[in-house]
């Protein structure tokens, strides 16, 4: 598959098409690529429908999570895994998913949940940045819960800890991100400031 099949199949952003873990922190690289075996191996012994922890990448802006929320999601393809779905939290187009643009896209046509919470692994990116409206936690906890329930993967980025996320999206969201989870802490330096110096 080329690299436009596949940005156009997953509505990947170009930005990060060919996001790898080679230019990861090593720890990083190890905590993700044993998320995935677990998965696969699941899968390549022909479970129908695999069943997972959450994997949560948090930590400061700029600092690599929704390129390494990307980097899973390509092994996953590499890997014969089912396409993982990416979508923005905030802005995200209309054939995807985000916080917001999740809520948007539940509002305009109510399939988009059925859709969504059927995936093999949903990868949501930039949690934090979703609006704390009654009706987007609803579909954002409704979301979360059912994939919780059945043990149905998702993959969230954040920059928030789990205190500020009960905050804002409540306790509720919050223990079904976290809890029980693949924590997978991003630091280091900020990559956007480094490639602005370039």
């Amino acid at each position: 598959m080329s690299a436009a099949e596949f940005r156009e199949d997953c509505r990947n952003p170009g930005r990060y098409v060919e996001a790898t873990f080679d230019d990861l922190d090593p720890d990083v690289a190890d905590q993700c690529l044993a998320w995935v075996r677990r998965l696969t191996d699941r899968y390549e012994s022909h479970e129908l429908r695999v069943q997972g922890p959450n994997l949560v990448f948090y930590g400061l802006n700029g600092h690599g999570k929704t390129h390494s929320a990307w980097a899973v999601a390509h092994l996953l393809r590499h890997t014969g895994y089912p396409s993982a779905v990416f979508g923005y939290i905030r802005d995200i187009p209309t054939h995807c998913i985000s916080a917001s643009s999740f809520v948007r896209a539940v509002q305009s046509d109510p399939t988009n949940f059925d859709i969504l919470a059927d995936v093999a692994v949903l990868i949501l990116d930039d949690l934090s940045a979703a609006r704390s409206t009654d009706f987007a936690i609803e579909q954002l906890h409704a979301m979360i819960d059912l994939r919780y329930t059945y043990q149905r993967p998702m993959v969230f980025t954040t920059n928030h800890t789990r205190q500020s996320t009960a905050d804002t999206l409540g306790e509720s969201i919050a223990s079904r991100v976290f809890d029980e989870s693949v924590l997978v802490k991003i630091s280091g330096v900020n990559r956007r400031v480094e490639a602005a110096k370039v």
